[in-house]
Parts: C-alpha cells; sequence; structure tokens
C-alpha cells in the first residue's frame, strides 16, 4: 500500500497554479502538495502567479461562452423546426413557438396582439392558443404554486 506522500503530486508554485485553476481551495491544494496553507498562499499570492491564475479562468470562462453561442444557434434551429414541423403534436408546435418567442423577448409581453384567425380560415384558436399557454405557465410553476388558483 501506498503512503500518502507517494499519492500527492510535486510541491510546486505551478502545481498550486493549475489546482487553483482547477477551482480548487488553497485548503485542498495544500493537502494534496502537502505543504502547509501559508506555502500556498504565499506561492498564489504572487502577482505573476495570481495573474495566470485570473487569466486562464477569464479563457475558460469565455471558451463556454463562444461554446454556448455556438450552440445557441442549432438550439433555435430545433424549436424552429419542431415549430414548423406538420407531424408534431400542435401542443409541442404551440410550446416550441412560445419558446422561440420567449428565447427574442417578446413571450412573455401581454401587449403583444396575435389576430390568429386570419390564418386559419374562420376557426378562431385564439382561446386554445391562451389555453395551451397558460398550461405551458402552469407546468413552468407546478401545481402547487399558490399564483395558479389566483389567475397570476
Amino acid at each position: 500500500m501506498k503512503n500518502r506522500r507517494e499519492k500527492r503530486r510535486p510541491a510546486s508554485p505551478s502545481s498550486a497554479v493549475e489546482l487553483a485553476v482547477a477551482g480548487k481551495s488553497t485548503g485542498e491544494i495544500a493537502v494534496e502538495l502537502g505543504v502547509h496553507r501559508a506555502t500556498v498562499w504565499s506561492w498564489l499570492s504572487d502577482p505573476v502567479r495570481s495573474a495566470q491564475v485570473e487569466q486562464t479562468r477569464r479563457l475558460a470562462v469565455e471558451a463556454v461562452g463562444v461554446r454556448l453561442r455556438e450552440l445557441s444557434h442549432d438550439a433555435l434551429d430545433t424549436l424552429a423546426s419542431i415549430m414548423v414541423d406538420p407531424v408534431a403534436p400542435h401542443v409541442v408546435r404551440v410550446r416550441a413557438a412560445c419558446e422561440l418567442l420567449d428565447r427574442a423577448g417578446v413571450g412573455s409581453t401581454p401587449a403583444v396582439k396575435v389576430d390568429v384567425t386570419q390564418h386559419h380560415s374562420g376557426v378562431n384558436v385564439a382561446p386554445l392558443l391562451r389555453q395551451l399557454c397558460e398550461m405551458g405557465r402552469k407546468d413552468d410553476r407546478g401545481d402547487d404554486d399558490p399564483r395558479a388558483e389566483a389567475g397570476a
């Protein structure tokens, strides 16, 4: 069986930087490297190392943001294809349309009025659409939400 010392990384300022970038606390780094917390704090307080940790974290956050922006296009395309898919159930298509409107910032605005009777040869589907959107809101809030009964 290996002893604790053999399992540890070599104690060095660069190892401390790597662990800090990975999100480890000063105490966790100290335990992993087998040094005192004050040593880790001293290493990471060095302006060059501190800047290195911050820059690496910032680059990681930026990379995630870029990836999310890339995926958002695919997500919107997926919602749009569901919305116009004639095989999809109407409730699913309406939900996809509501999600797209919400993402565009107009889905929750009560001032937006749409005359759907023009698009459905004399059939007034507005009450059904209101009911479907309300059902979606109730699903989002949960049945035990007090606003659900108050009509909020």
